[in-house]
């Protein structure tokens, strides 16, 4: 019936070229092009072939272009979004600091040495203006998160899940207790081992399945979940009693029900009733469990049985207490850096210069060999000659230099230039000799991280670092990749207590 319709469509068409759908058995819709050709008006002659895997890259190709212009887009706005947070963070922080210098001086001490009222009175004027003036900058930065947020709707990039140790039974129970046992839960083994997964993305997969199954099965029925955990695989299948459409839903093709279930925008129930338009969603819910499923690499199904339908969720999985066991041998191999280490770093900002002499401190340098500079424009414009001196004075010792990479140099306002720091390093490392050179980790600290200006600073220096605030664990973390690749697993501690 298709090849007539189509072969039709061919002898009434003025041109000889056609486009034509023709539907598969299964459901599925096979892009066809018509190559029509007529002989003295009495013979037509047709050439068909299956466009679909063309119409395919075309539409992967389109997708691919809007979908990169959206990130390039997303992330020019995030880019300037942290950049004018981290501005005004800064200057809320010193901010901070003269109201701590203001109200220092309202010590009994400092006012029992006070000869005049009026000296007493301009302190506590000063403080209240540091007050204010953190109040507004405050309120801004905060007004302008508050307002980017609200704007964006959807950040686009691969979500990286966030594995903790959870007791799946006890996620899942956040529906056990409502309207009696309707929600019940049942486990193979059982007790079930805690297990090593994304807990927000595995309720969202649940929260979802029941809340269809809910929707679409037996009013009120019983909706039962199984989870079944065996060699690195965690199998978790939510199943309700039928609904009142249930007899058309077997009827479908399977293929074609998993498609449509599974789809953007797509909603089985809406090709089957008239009706389900008015009580179903735009038809993205299980289209998103299935993302979910896939960035946690697993996949998912869904089978309607005569007397059952079943949402399955295939998902590989670690057991907690394998990943404990490796926790245990990782003990005696606690990275740590060397006593003879040097910590060099430089930066125009008076704030990032005290979080640089606190960073090396947290990762275990002693205080005489921390070396911060960029107080003023001589120390800026003489860092190389100075972190190179250093280097060459102490050639059996290592070097962990951080850079800021815009380095703005302010000659009594009159004068202003911005230099490079990626390129100081990049100086520093062609003046020394390799003996010199293969002991130091040069690295650049920068608010701009997008995948262009991270692959300069990997080329010019050993690594990067993104701006944001430490504590000694993170300090550490930070630092523990970029010396292990630049240095090797040479640096490390037989216990805990050993950590510098």
């Amino acid at each position: 019936t298709e090849i007539c319709e189509l072969m039709k469509k061919a002898w009434n068409a003025n041109p000889g070229l056609i486009l034509y759908d023709i539907l598969h058995e299964d459901g599925t819709i096979i892009k066809c092009e018509a190559q029509a050709s007529r002989l003295n008006n009495v013979l037509l002659a047709v050439i068909i072939r299956d466009i679909t895997e063309r119409q395919r890259r075309f539409d992967a190709e389109k997708l691919a272009v809007s979908e990169a212009t959206a990130r390039l887009k997303d992330a020019e706005v995030n880019r300037f979004t942290r950049h004018e947070v981290k501005n005004g963070l800064l200057a809320a922080i010193g901010i901070c600091d003269g109201l701590q210098e203001a109200i220092s001086s309202l010590t009994p001490n400092t006012l029992v040495h006070n000869s005049s009222a009026s000296d007493t009175s301009s302190t506590i004027s000063n403080t209240t203006h540091w007050v204010k003036e953190l109040d507004a900058t405050l309120n801004d930065v905060l007004e302008m998160i508050l307002f980017e947020a609200m704007a964006r709707d959807l950040v686009h990039g691969v979500y990286n899940p966030q594995v903790e140790t959870i007791n799946l039974v006890d996620l899942f129970s956040h529906l056990r207790g409502y309207e009696g046992d309707r929600f019940p839960i049942f486990t193979s083994p059982s007790p079930l081992p805690s297990l090593q997964l994304d807990p927000h993305v595995m309720k969202y997969i649940h929260l979802n399945a029941v809340t269809n199954a809910c929707k679409y099965g037996k009013k009120g029925g019983i909706v039962r979940t199984d989870i079944t955990y065996s060699a690195g695989q965690i199998t978790v299948e939510v199943i309700n009693e039928p609904g009142p459409e249930h007899d058309k839903l077997i009827s479908i093709c399977p293929k074609k029900a998993r498609n449509l279930v599974f789809s953007s925008g797509k909603r089985l129930h809406s090709n089957i009733s008239s009706s389900a338009n008015r009580r179903v969603s735009a038809g993205d819910g299980a289209w998103i469990m299935h993302k979910c499923s896939v960035c946690l690499k697993g996949e998912c199904d869904i089978q309607f049985k005569t007397d059952r339908t079943v949402f399955k969720v295939c998902i590989p999985v670690n057991d907690a207490q394998d990943m404990e066991k490796l926790e245990q041998l990782k003990k005696n191999t606690l990275f740590k850096i060397p006593p003879r280490t040097w910590g060099v770093a430089i930066d125009d900002s008076v704030i990032q210069r005290k979080l640089m002499d606190k960073f090396f401190s947290l990762v275990g340098l002693s205080s005489d060999r921390i070396v911060v500079q960029g107080a003023n424009p001589s120390e800026i414009l003489g860092f190389v000659e100075k972190c190179t001196k250093i280097i060459t004075d102490n050639p059996t010792d290592h070097f962990l230099i951080i850079v800021d990479e815009n380095l703005e140099v302010v000659d009594d306002g009159a004068h202003h230039i911005t230099v490079s720091g990626s390129k100081y390093v990049e100086q520093i490392r062609n003046s020394l000799d390799f003996d010199l050179e293969k002991n130091t980790l040069m690295v650049i600290r920068s608010a701009s991280d997008s995948a262009s200006d991270v692959a300069i600073y990997e080329k010019r220096a050993h690594g990067f670092l993104s701006k944001a605030p430490v504590h000694r664990v993170k300090a550490i973390e930070l630092i523990q990749p970029l010396w292990v690749r630049r240095f090797g697993y040479e640096s490390v501690s037989s216990s805990e207590d050993e950590l510098t």
